[in-house]
């Protein structure tokens, strides 16, 4: 399963990512890594902690949760995908870090889908791959833009200028 879509923010929702997200004052946090242990730094802003590190307790992490429940809401409505549970919700900043690529990895170990919305034009491609790890789809990252697919390997290109910016959510 693969869904691409555009045009599923309101007006609202895009100045929310233009003056708020992508503004001076949106906290992003340093982390040593983005997969385990793999030693390639990046920020985040966690909305939603992963059930593996809250113990399914107190999972909203971020008063900016609700916001982005309703982007995800709007891309699934768009495109008629259900969601049952959600798993994990983050904003994440990859920038030049003197790689090519994250490492390649599958969010979750149990079954799940995944959204991802590019809330900023840049370099930094998602590639996603089968099961015999060949690729199967580059997705260009575009500002507004959502993806979504299931439970598949998976890692970016990091940009060489700039930032890449997305929302990334996991469910069922």
């Amino acid at each position: 399963m693969f869904f691409e879509s555009k045009n599923f923010l309101n007006k609202n929702q895009k100045n929310y990512i233009n003056n708020v997200v992508l503004g001076d004052n949106f906290p992003f946090y340093w982390y040593d890594h983005q997969t385990e242990k793999d030693k390639k730094p990046f920020l985040s802003h966690v909305l939603y902690k992963r059930p593996e590190i809250s113990n399914n307790q107190n999972q909203i992490n971020s008063e900016h949760f609700g916001v982005f429940l309703d982007f995800l809401k709007s891309f699934l409505n768009k495109n008629k995908i259900e969601l049952n549970k959600l798993f994990r919700a983050s904003v994440n900043c990859t920038f030049n870090i003197n790689e090519k690529k994250s490492n390649t990895h599958i969010d979750h170990e149990f079954d799940h889908k995944q959204v991802i919305i590019y809330l900023n034009d840049s370099e930094g491609e998602t590639v996603i791959l089968n099961d015999k790890n060949k690729i199967i789809k580059k997705i260009k990252p575009e500002k507004f833009k959502g993806i979504c697919f299931d439970k598949k390997p998976h890692y970016i290109i990091y940009p060489k200028k700039g930032r890449r910016v997305i929302a990334v959510y996991t469910f069922i």
